[in-house]
């Protein structure tokens, strides 16, 4: 009986030594897990900071986006009203052109108008001209009506 008592404590301490060596495999393991783990939280603290960086950066570009949106707006009113001033000042070139044009001509059948006149002279030629300039401000206003 000694013998069988002597070989399950053999046995027994095989088995605890056993389970030391595998106790101590799985707290390394732990430690090992754990150490990993404080890595993975370092890692995601790093991505949490460059994710607001990145946030940070889309905002400041929208931020220049819409101020660029605003000087492509502005600069587009800016050339369509300088074209407008341009089209104005070269359809009152051509405007002025034809007045310097039938003047001579308006000048000329007005002064035989007055010849006819028992009025004779220059009041004469002022109103007729005067009433030919009104009537043609008007059918212009009336043909070419705009929104202010």
């Amino acid at each position: 009986m000694n013998s069988e008592i002597k070989e399950k404590t053999k046995e027994i301490e095989k088995k605890e030594k056993i389970v030391e060596k595998k106790t101590e495999e799985v707290l390394k393991k732990a430690e090992e897990v754990k150490d990993k783990a404080k890595e993975i939280e370092k890692k995601e603290k790093i991505i949490e900071k460059k994710a607001e960086e990145i946030e940070k950066k889309i905002k400041e570009f929208t931020d220049n986006e819409k101020i660029f949106l605003r000087a492509k707006e502005s600069a587009k009113k800016f050339t369509n009203e300088f074209n407008k001033a341009v089209n104005t000042a070269i359809l009152a070139a051509f405007g002025f052109l034809i007045a310097l044009v039938w003047k001579d001509v308006i000048t000329e059948g007005v002064n035989k108008l007055a010849s006819y006149s028992p009025l004779q002279g220059k009041v004469i030629s002022a109103l007729i001209i005067t009433l030919i300039s009104v009537i043609g401000i008007i059918l212009i206003a009336r043909l070419l009506p705009y929104e202010k």
